[in-house]
């Protein structure tokens, strides 16, 4: 049974299996320039397969990056942050790849105001301004 604080990893997750099922999937075991499977810090946005450390340094700022929890599975809930960037990722692809089909073109409302409760959630409590 899921800890009911782990509800965002599990959507994310969730998310990322979406891409799958209606054939978009990520391809996130190797690395799509070298065929390594270790040390994938990235996903390319033009064809959503992972990058390693090394061989997408020079591109870095062009990447995506792959939160390990996505790709390797978790046995307690990933950090807020690495949530919030699972879901800047699915997004991307959801928002590219699938929106561009749907009768408006974009993604529900429902789902960016999930979203942002969960970005506010991750930066943590605030203090009085």
């Amino acid at each position: 049974l899921a800890a009911a604080g782990d509800w965002p990893a599990r959507y994310a997750a969730w998310e990322l299996a979406l891409l799958a099922e209606i054939g978009f999937g990520l391809d996130l075991d190797r690395c799509a320039v070298t065929g390594g499977t270790a040390d994938l810090a990235w996903v390319s946005p033009r064809s959503g397969r992972a990058v390693g450390r090394a061989a997408g340094a020079p591109w870095a700022e062009r990447l995506l990056p792959l939160p390990g929890f996505l790709r390797d599975g978790w046995q307690v809930p990933p950090a807020p942050a690495e949530v919030v960037a699972a879901l800047e990722l699915t997004g991307f692809f959801l928002e590219v790849w699938i929106a561009p089909g749907l009768r408006r073109e974009t993604l529900p409302e429902a789902r960016a105001r999930a979203v942002a409760a969960i970005r506010r959630s991750a930066a943590g409590p605030r203090g009085p301004s």
